[in-house]
C-alpha cells in the first residue's frame, strides 16, 4: 500500500499573466489621482489639527501629541520592516504567478502585527502607572497611551491592506479608502465627542473607534479585492508563507522605518521627559503643517515601489532611470507650494490656524518645513535602493541617522526646549537624506541626470525672495496665499516628460 501523499504540497503555482500593471503613464496618473487624494486628505488632518488644538486645553493637548508620538514609534516597529517590503514582494509574487505566496505574504503580516501589537498593549496597560516625571509629561499622557497604544496595530493593518491595493494599481480604490474615508470617520469622531461635551479621554476613545471601524471595512474590502482579481478563486492548496524571504528582506529595514518614525516622535518624547506638556504641544502643532511637504512624495510612493520592482524584475533599467527622476521632479514641484508657505510665511501662517497662543511656534514651522521638504526631493532613493538590493547599504545608513537623530535629540532639547526638537529631527532628516542619496553611486554608470539641476536652484531663489519679500511687506494670511499662488505657478517649472 502506497503512502498518502500530501495533494496541496505537490501542487505547483501556474504560472498566469500578472494581474498588476507597471508602466510609466499608469504610474504619474495614477500618482496624481493619489495625489489629488493626499491634498484632500492632509486638508482633512489640518481641520482636525485645528479641531484639536482650538478645542483642547494646551496641556491636554499636549498630553494628546505625546502618546500619538508614543504609537508612530510602536506602529513603525510592530510589522518588524514587513511595510517596506510588502507591496514589492506581493508584486514580484504576482510577476510570477504564485497565488500562494502572495496569500502568504499577507496573512503573515497581519499575524505578526497582530501579535506584536497585542504584546505592547498588554505591557503598557500594565507599566502605564510607572511611567511618572522623566518618561511621561503627565500622568494624563501617560494614561491616554492605555487607549491610544491600540492604533499601532490597527493603523500597520491598514497599511498592509494599502500596499496590496497598490500593489493591483488600484489608485482609485486607494483614493477612496484611504484618503476620504479614513479622515471623514476620524473627523465624525472628533465632531461627536465634542458635541457632547467630552475631553481629552473621550476624544482618545473616539480616535481609536474611527480606526476600528475602518480596519474592519478595510478587511472585507481587501477580501473582496482578492476575489475580483481572481486570486482566491485559483488559489490552489495551502497558502505558503515565504517567512525566509520576508525576513530576509524585511527585518534589515526596521531601521528604515524606526527612522521615519524617529524623526517625528523621538524628539517630541525626549521634549516630553525633560519638559512639559505645553513644549510639547509647541512642537507638535507645527508638526502637520510642516508635514504637508510630505504629501506629493507619499502619494508618489504608494505606486513608485511596486512599479519599480515590477521593472527590476523584467530587467528593464532603463525605464527604472525614467521613472526615478521623473518622480523625483514632479515630488519636489508639487511640494514647493508647502515649502514657501512654511518657510516664507510661517508667521501669518502660524498665527491665523493655530490661533495667538502658538505664535511663537513660527521659527518651529520653518525648521520643520526645511528638513521635510528636502526629505521629500530625496525621498525616492531610499525605496530604489531597497529594489535594487543594496538593503546592507541601507541598514548602515539607516542606522547611521539612528544615531545621529539620538545625539541631536540628547544635545539640543534639554538646553533649546522645542525649537532644539525642531532642529534635531531637520538634521536627522537631512542626514537620513543624505546618507540615502549618497548610496546612489552603486548604481549603475549614466543613471545620473545632470538636467534636473535648473528647477530645484529655481525654487531655492523664490523660496529666499519671497522670505525677504515677507520680511519687508508683512503680508496676511490671505495675501500670502496669493502671492504663493503666482510664484509656484511661476517657478514651478513642471518636469521633462522624458528622463535624460
Amino acid at each position: 500500500m502506497s503512502a498518502p501523499v500530501d495533494r496541496s504540497a505537490a501542487v505547483e503555482p501556474v504560472p498566469r499573466p500578472p494581474r498588476g500593471r507597471a508602466t510609466a503613464t499608469t504610474h504619474v496618473r495614477g500618482s496624481a489621482l493619489l495625489l489629488v487624494g493626499r491634498l484632500m486628505s492632509m486638508g482633512l488632518g489640518l481641520v482636525i489639527q485645528l479641531l484639536l488644538v482650538r478645542l483642547l486645553a494646551k496641556e491636554d493637548f499636549g498630553a494628546f501629541a505625546w502618546a500619538l508620538s508614543v504609537v508612530t514609534l510602536v506602529q513603525a516597529f510592530v510589522p518588524l520592516g514587513l511595510d517596506r517590503v510588502d507591496s514589492r514582494l506581493m508584486a514580484v509574487a504576482d510577476e510570477r504567478g504564485d497565488d500562494r505566496s502572495l496569500v502568504g505574504i499577507i496573512v503573515g503580516e497581519a499575524l505578526l502585527i497582530s501579535g506584536l501589537g497585542t504584546v505592547v498593549f498588554v505591557v503598557v496597560l500594565l507599566w502605564h502607572t510607572h511611567l511618572g516625571p522623566g518618561i511621561a509629561p503627565s500622568q494624563t499622557a501617560a494614561n491616554l497611551l492605555v487607549i491610544m497604544v491600540l492604533l499601532a496595530p490597527l493603523g500597520a493593518l491598514d497599511a498592509l491592506v494599502l500596499a496590496t491595493f497598490a500593489t493591483f494599481g488600484r489608485s482609485r480604490s486607494v483614493f477612496y479608502r484611504r484618503y476620504l474615508i479614513e479622515p471623514v470617520l476620524r473627523l465624525s469622531a472628533i465632531v461627536m465627542v465634542f458635541a457632547v461635551g467630552g475631553g481629552v479621554y473621550g476624544l482618545t476613545v473616539g480616535y481609536v473607534s474611527a480606526a476600528l471601524l475602518g480596519g474592519l471595512l478595510y478587511a472585507w474590502l481587501l477580501v473582496r479585492l482578492l476575489s475580483e482579481i481572481g486570486v482566491l478563486a485559483e488559489l490552489r492548496g495551502r497558502i505558503v508563507i515565504p517567512m525566509r524571504e520576508m525576513a530576509r528582506e524585511g527585518f534589515p529595514l526596521v531601521s528604515s522605518t524606526l527612522i521615519y518614525a524617529a524623526t517625528t516622535a523621538l524628539p517630541a518624547l525626549v521634549l516630553g521627559a525633560v519638559g512639559t506638556a505645553l513644549e510639547v504641544a509647541a512642537l507638535r502643532a507645527a508638526l502637520p503643517l510642516a508635514m504637508l511637504s510630505l504629501a506629493a512624495g507619499s502619494a508618489f510612493a504608494i505606486l513608485y515601489l511596486p512599479m519599480v520592482a515590477r521593472l527590476w524584475d523584467r530587467n528593464d533599467r532603463h525605464a527604472i532611470r525614467i521613472t526615478y527622476w521623473r518622480t523625483s521632479l514632479w515630488v519636489s514641484v508639487s511640494s514647493f507650494p508647502a515649502l514657501l508657505l512654511g518657510v516664507a510665511f510661517a508667521t501669518p501662517v502660524t498665527v491665523t490656524l493655530l490661533g495667538e497662543r502658538y505664535a511663537s511656534t513660527s521659527p518651529i514651522l520653518v525648521v520643520l518645513t526645511l528638513g521635510f521638504w528636502f526629505q521629500s526631493a530625496a525621498g525616492m532613493s531610499g525605496p530604489l535602493l531597497s529594489v535594487c538590493g543594496r538593503r546592507r547599504y541601507l541598514l548602515w545608513a539607516n542606522v547611521g541617522s539612528l544615531v545621529l537623530g539620538g545625539l541631536a535629540c540628547a544635545l539640543l532639547i534639554p538646553r533649546f526646549g522645542p525649537l532644539g526638537a525642531a532642529v534635531a529631527t531637520t538634521i536627522t532628516l537631512v542626514g537620513a537624506s543624505l546618507l540615502r542619496s549618497s548610496g546612489m553611486h552603486t548604481l549603475p554608470p549614466g543613471f545620473f541626470d545632470r538636467h534636473v539641476s535648473g528647477p530645484f536652484a529655481v525654487m531655492a531663489a523664490a523660496t529666499v525672495g519671497c522670505a525677504v519679500f515677507q520680511e519687508w511687506a508683512g503680508l496676511s494670511f490671505i495675501y500670502a496665499l496669493l502671492v504663493t499662488t503666482v510664484v509656484s505657478l511661476t517657478a514651478g517649472i513642471s518636469p521633462p516628460s522624458r528622463g535624460g
